[in-house]
């Protein structure tokens, strides 16, 4: 699963295997931003107003990372 922010520079995307969450920089798709989650991460949404992206866990937990 992936989000994209809004200004369209940077892709977020969450990866379930390896319980991670990667930033991707949309002009030459260069990785920008890999963080750990807490294990099997398996939603995304950017949250705007906060300028934040939040991904949910399936094992019930919400990571919110702030746009970098």
């Amino acid at each position: 699963m992936a989000k994209i922010d809004p200004d369209g520079k940077s892709l977020y995307v969450v990866n379930c295997d390896s319980s991670t969450m990667t930033g991707v920089r949309t002009s030459d798709m260069e990785v920008i931003q890999p963080v750990s989650t807490n294990a099997l991460p398996i939603g995304i949404t950017y949250d705007l107003p906060t300028k934040s992206v939040w991904v949910c866990c399936y094992t019930g937990s919400i990571m919110v990372f702030r746009d970098a």
